[in-house]
């Protein structure tokens, strides 16, 4: 399935801002601060650790926004078909996008954004 030219939109955005993240991580290395202890992003222990520093540092309607936003992206993603270069990389960024999505969900383990399956209209937030 080819997604439109809006659905393309949201998923270049989450693909601008993993690059972001991805960048941030590299100068971090760089100014001597080593990799995190979680090699897991699917993992409870993950998830319960992200959720505390989310709670701490972000607004819970903004964490339901990125939540939505995560959650609807993946499901974009899970309609195209990338080609077969890239579909490991392409599944695990799947799988990273969910795992966000639920740790803002707290200890029900759904996320909040699970029921919308809409169009994109008001939730194209990022």
């Amino acid at each position: 399935m080819q997604l439109r030219q809006e659905q393309l939109g949201i998923v270049l955005r989450h693909a601008r801002w993993i690059q972001w993240q991805a960048a941030q991580i590299s100068e971090a290395h760089d100014l001597g601060h080593g990799p995190g202890e979680h090699t897991d992003s699917d993992s409870e222990k993950f998830r319960r650790q992200a959720r505390d520093v989310y709670e701490l540092t972000l607004p819970p309607h903004q964490v339901e926004l990125i939540a939505e936003s995560f959650e609807h992206c993946a499901g974009l993603m899970e309609l195209m078909q990338p080609d077969n270069s890239v579909t490991e990389e392409w599944n695990t960024i799947i799988s990273y996008l969910r795992s966000i999505s639920k740790t803002s969900a707290g200890d029900s383990g759904h996320p909040m954004a699970v029921e919308w399956v809409g169009s994109i209209g008001d939730r194209d937030r990022v």
